[in-house]
Formats: structure tokens, sequence, C-alpha cells
């Protein structure tokens, strides 16, 4: 599993922990208790809190492999982020080739934080906290909190709270239009699909029920 994280200029983390620029890191109090503390944390596959991460310009973006079967995520204290007792440092420098580094070596397709992601007709794109996607007709795109979602004619679009949904639709005078939401106003819901109607309104995806 990659692990995105973050430090302060000088590599120290919480507590004053020392991160090298690359290669192997160990913590020295691991527990394995699902609880913060006692751990190495960040984000499994650059998925969860972006809050969690520096907002700083000079933080340093670090990628982190680490086993599988040794990271703790999940719900309470460790919700949108994990844990794990050593790792090696696969990256060290700005955000922006963080997330290159992440979608290049198996996170492509995941809500990675801050990402921008555009897909072409019938594409899906999916992009995490503050992150945006972009989807051409008929596509789906989806964006966490605080993201931006877009997609073209007949597409589909979901953002998280305080993020913002867009979806291209055509009027009787087949005038290109965009239909504009805001999840958290006007019945708009966070993390839930829409598509636009006739109307320009934007509408809920029903999900398929299946009833075999």
């Amino acid at each position: 599993m990659l692990i995105l994280r973050t430090c302060k200029s000088d590599m120290t983390a919480h507590g004053g922990f020392l991160w090298p620029t690359s290669g192997p890191v160990e913590c020295p109090d691991w527990n394995p208790s699902p609880v913060c503390g006692g751990g190495l944390h960040g984000l499994p596959w650059g998925e969860g809190n972006g809050s969690l991460l520096s907002s700083d310009d000079d933080a340093k973006w670090l990628v982190v492999e680490a086993d599988d079967s040794s990271v703790l995520t999940g719900d309470g204290e460790l919700t949108g982020k994990c844990k794990f007792p050593r790792g090696n440092v696969v990256y060290c420098g700005e955000r922006d080739g963080a997330i290159a580094y992440l979608r290049e070596n198996g996170a492509d397709g995941k809500a990675i934080v801050f990402n921008a992601v555009t897909a072409g007709f019938y594409g899906q794109a999916s992009a995490g906290y503050k992150g945006q996607a972009s989807a051409g007709s008929y596509g789906q795109a989806s964006a966490g909190y605080k993201g931006q979602a877009s997609a073209g004619y007949k597409g589909q679009a979901s953002a998280g709270d305080g993020g913002v949904i867009v979806i291209t639709w055509y009027d009787s005078n087949d005038r290109r239009r965009v239909a504009v939401g805001y999840p958290g106003e006007d019945g708009i819901l966070p993390n839930t699909h829409y598509t636009v109607d006739e109307n320009g309104k934007l509408v809920v995806i029903e999900p398929v029920v299946d009833h075999a």
C-alpha cells in the first residue's frame, strides 16, 4: 500500500519525529491499537481527510510504501486516515509530484485528495478532498469534501459538503447550458449522484434495485 503524508520543511512531524527523505522508516513506540498515536500516520492511497495534511507552502509531501497487513484504518480515531509501524519512503517533494506518483503507481481511479482528474466520453473520474473531477458526455464525476465535480451532456456528478456540482444540458433551442448545485443548499445532498432533467433541474440518480 502507498500512503500519503506531509512533514514540515525540516522533515519533522508531530512530537518532533524526524522522517527520512527516502528509505526505511519505523515508529519507535508502535501501538497496534486502532487509536491515534503510537504509529506512523497518513492517508491510505491518498484517500481520506485531506485537512490532516499540511497546507504550508514549504511542507514536504511524502509517499510511503507499507505492507498492507500492517496498516490499521477504519472508524473512530482512524477515520479518514491510517497508521502503520514501518514503511519505506519512496517519494519526497511537492504536493503535485506526490499525487502524480500515487496515480502512476496503483492509485489511479481512487479519490486522491487535492487531485485533478479528467475523463472523456462515458468516462469516470474521482477526486477526494478539495479535488476536481471532470467527465465528458454520459460520464460520471465524483469529488469529495469541498471538491468540484463536472460532467458533460447526460452525465452524472456528486460532490461532498462544501463542494460544487456542474452538469451540462441543452435547452429546447439546442443551446448549451450548465446546471449548478451546492451540496447543503436548496435540497442538494452531499455524496449523492445527480443528473439534469429536460428543464435543467438537478435530479437524483435513483439506485438500481435488483428484484431477482
